[in-house]
């Protein structure tokens, strides 16, 4: 007499679903702040609708809901491991060899996943028990993923609204004069002169020249006042170090300081009509202006889903297809090579044109170059294999930079009835320390306004000189001061200061 298996809950294979569901949670919690909750709805969809179709396949083969599962648990391991497993070997090499290849690596894992699978096939046990323990660990696991993003969800809306009441509590500001527009050109990343050369032996002093023909003030000893782009804008739009918002500081605070901040509190209480262009990165996108342009989307997928797709077994075929998802390095994950150069080269196109708004505009663009990925040749074309030539590339993207930057400013001063008042600078520097610190800044401040200006002014000042001289405005100028830190600590500040000599001498 045959008895059909009994269906206990308990003992029913639960976490064949959270395994697959905790998969893109894992990397969104790990990426909390690159990316929003929009990119994590197709991904869960994907993961959950592939572990209930490895299920049923499985069940329908083993004719046991518990072998099925245990089955589908170890089929999702795979899939969902592969790539983080790959990309943790790629480095290896034997005798000069490299031994991290897909044609290595898939065939080995093959082999023992499929010895596993086989062992709970061939099994005699019962697996009542592990199932429970099972349903437990990836219960645990999954409540610890979704905890940890809705604390961050709930604390980014909380202070999202407080941003906007002080928004909506904010008054019109008196001034009758001249209101010229504002022009901020962000080069992320763009190192200062010296330490540019130095580091990577390109001199930029053709670049400078021309920056200082067509009228630009370029302090020799400019810093920033903070490592990293998010404190660094946060402090620069609300004209304050950061240490007079929070104690202690987070992104979550100084992004919507950021997108909220007081220098856009003023300009808009001006007049201004304000103009962002779209950002990779969320802390940072401002959405909510007067004019946010996005250039056209050429991947159908997002960064979050594609780097999702290429920590699972997916990273094999995509890898085979490098041109058209080219396999480029860069934070939040690997990134699609075209549509990242798409969105640079946008912006510039931008600038070039002429604009006819009703009212004086403040434009920010904040342009993702020449941080990495280095992926332009010197005429604009894309080196999808920058990553080869590192070394070159970083040249040749600081060329292409460096004319596209002259042309967009040609373009503005051309274009504009009315002298602008132009902000060119970079967020941060690259390398260690204080020289993280030594930045680009160059400011054409028309009608007597470069007179302000000084040789080691930094950001914190930038706009207090501004309204002060555009605006008759009384904000007294700040000490200029720098911060460094590391990239895993970010608000554990420590003061530095400028490591050349020449620039100590200057103002001493």
């Amino acid at each position: 007499m045959a008895f059909k298996q009994k269906r206990e809950p308990a003992k029913m294979p639960w976490y064949l679903l959270l395994i697959s569901v905790t998969a893109p949670l894992l990397l969104y919690a790990n990426n909390l702040g690159e990316v929003t909750l929009v990119s994590l709805w197709r991904p869960v969809l994907f993961s959950a609708l592939l572990g209930l179709v490895l299920f049923g396949a499985a069940y329908f083969i083993l004719k046991n809901v518990q072998k099925a599962g245990l089955v589908t648990g170890i089929l999702e391991i795979f899939i969902f491991s592969y790539g983080y497993i790959y990309n943790l070997v790629k480095p290896l090499a034997l005798l000069g060899h490299p031994l991290g290849r897909h044609r290595y690596l898939f065939p080995v894992l093959l082999v023992i996943f499929s010895l596993l699978i086989w062992r709970v096939i061939k099994s005699k046990a019962d697996l009542g028990d592990p199932t429970i323990l099972l349903n437990v660990v990836a219960l645990a696991l999954f409540a610890f993923q979704v905890v940890q993003i809705a604390n961050y969800e709930i604390r980014l809306y909380r202070n999202q609204r407080q941003a906007a009441e002080r928004q909506d509590q904010t008054q019109g500001i008196a001034f009758d004069g001249e209101k010229r527009d504002i022009y901020i050109i962000l080069l992320d990343e763009y190192m200062r002169s010296d330490w540019l050369n130095e580091a990577y032996g390109y001199d930029n002093s053709e670049f400078i020249q021309k920056l200082s023909d067509l009228g630009f003030y370029i302090p020799p000893c400019s810093m920033s006042n903070y490592a990293y782009t998010q404190p660094s804008m946060t402090s620069e739009f609300n004209m304050a170090y950061l240490d007079e918002f929070f104690d202690p500081l987070s992104d979550i605070e100084t992004s919507d300081l950021l997108k909220h901040s007081e220098v856009r509190r003023i300009v808009e209480n001006l007049g201004y009509e304000t103009v962002f262009f779209q950002n990779f990165y969320p802390w940072v996108d401002i959405t909510d202006g007067d004019y946010y342009f996005e250039p056209e989307d050429t991947s159908n997928f997002d960064p979050f889903e594609t780097l999702f797709l290429q920590t699972t077994i997916l990273t094999l075929p995509l890898d085979l297809v490098e041109q058209q998802i080219a396999e480029t390095r860069w934070s939040p994950g690997h990134e699609d090579t075209t549509r990242f150069a798409i969105l640079v080269q946008s912006i510039f196109d931008y600038l070039e044109k002429p604009h006819d708004y009703p009212e004086p505009v403040f434009v920010y663009a904040h342009i993702l170059s020449p941080h990495s990925p280095r992926v332009f040749n010197a005429d604009g074309t894309i080196n999808y294999d920058w990553s080869d030539n590192p070394a070159e590339a970083i040249i040749s993207t600081y060329q292409y930079l460096d004319g596209e930057t002259i042309e967009a400013i040609e373009a503005i001063l051309a274009n504009s009835e009315t002298e602008p008042i132009i902000i060119l600078q970079s967020d941060h520097g690259d390398g260690d320390g204080a020289y993280k610190n030594l930045t680009l800044n160059a400011f054409y401040f028309p009608a007597g306004g470069d007179e302000m200006l000084y040789p080691t002014i930094t950001p914190v000042n930038i706009f207090r000189i501004v309204f002060d001289y555009y605006f008759d405005m009384d904000f007294d100028l700040l000490e200029d001061k720098s911060y460094y830190s590391e990239k895993q600590n970010r608000y554990h500040l420590e003061e530095v200061q400028d490591p050349y000599d020449y620039c100590r001498d200057l103002y001493q």
